[in-house]
């Protein structure tokens, strides 16, 4: 197969409606001129167990390939390396304590993607949106297979007294 990388993204194609209804079936196109595939941008930075676009479980948006958590399937679990968020200072001076509850992406990879913010306020959500941006997960898995989630994670800002 043959694979072209392209500098720039492709221009998208301008949809046409058929002003008839062709009658006859086209002809066989020459192999030949086959141009193979096209892609753009950088290898390894997807999902394996994904593709961009589409809907996912009905929603609009959503990505194909991550789902809720299915029936069954093992939740991925956190690396024990994942760093803590940074303490606001501020909020430190303060005595203030906190929670932040994000939805985000575990990829079949276990990297982080597509965090959203549930609840939380400031300056507490910058800090936990940074740090688990950069946590990585052992994959969920379901049939033994690695596959995408959505999460929902809460992360607690209390101190220690």
């Amino acid at each position: 197969m043959k694979v072209r990388i392209l500098d720039t993204p492709p221009p998208p194609k301008e949809l046409v409606a058929p002003q008839e209804m062709p009658q006859d079936k086209p002809p066989e196109d020459d192999p030949s001129k086959d141009k193979g595939i096209a892609v753009y941008g950088q290898p390894g930075e997807g999902d394996p167990a994904g593709l961009e676009g589409g809907m996912a479980g009905g929603k609009a948006g959503g990505t194909v390939g991550i789902i809720d958590l299915p029936e069954g399937a093992v939740p991925p679990k956190p690396k024990s390396s994942n760093k803590p968020p940074e303490y606001p200072r501020e909020m430190r001076k303060e005595g203030k304590i906190g929670y932040v509850t994000l939805r985000i992406v575990v990829n079949a990879d276990g990297r982080v993607t597509d965090v959203q913010l549930v609840d939380g306020e400031e300056p507490f959500v910058t800090e936990a949106i940074q740090a688990v941006k950069t946590w990585r997960y052992e994959p969920a898995r379901l049939d033994g297979v690695p596959i995408a989630v959505y999460r929902n994670i809460k992360v607690k800002f209390k101190l220690d007294i």
